[in-house]
């Protein structure tokens, strides 16, 4: 089964709006499957950091290995207040680690902010992007 994925984002400062679109279509469609269940981390990751960048929020994609931290998020960035973030991406029915889950607890403890998203609405909904852009 091939998967086509098509991410839409459309900011328009002028007009004080954002679009965002997510389309999947599919070869041989499996009855009663949603598009946000066909989506991957990777999918997921990608429609973030697409947002992210619209936003002209600095933002990096963490990759994991020797001499990484246990439990890293997936996408670390500042906010234009000079507020980090953490991000760990997951799909509707990914779940944390013990790792990622202490990670986060520990980003938050300190006063910073770190969550999981599972969709571009949440980063919106975390970050506040929703008065900047005036998003619904």
């Amino acid at each position: 089964m091939e998967r086509i994925i098509t991410v839409i984002n459309d900011y328009r400062p002028d007009a004080g709006s954002v679009c965002l679109g997510v389309s999947c279509h599919l070869r041989r469609r499996p009855a009663g499957r949603e598009v946000r269940d066909l989506l991957k981390e990777k999918d997921i990751t990608h429609q973030i950091r697409s947002v992210l960048k619209t936003f002209g929020i600095f933002h990096y994609k963490n990759h994991g290995g020797l001499g990484s931290a246990p439990g890293l998020p997936d996408i670390t960035g500042c906010l234009k207040d000079g507020r980090g973030f953490w991000i760990e991406v997951k799909t509707d029915k990914g779940r944390l680690s013990p790792h990622q889950e202490r990670f986060i607890q520990n980003i938050n403890d300190a006063g910073g902010l770190a969550f999981v998203a599972r969709s571009v609405d949440d980063v919106i909904e975390k970050l506040d992007l929703k008065k900047e852009s005036n998003y619904d």
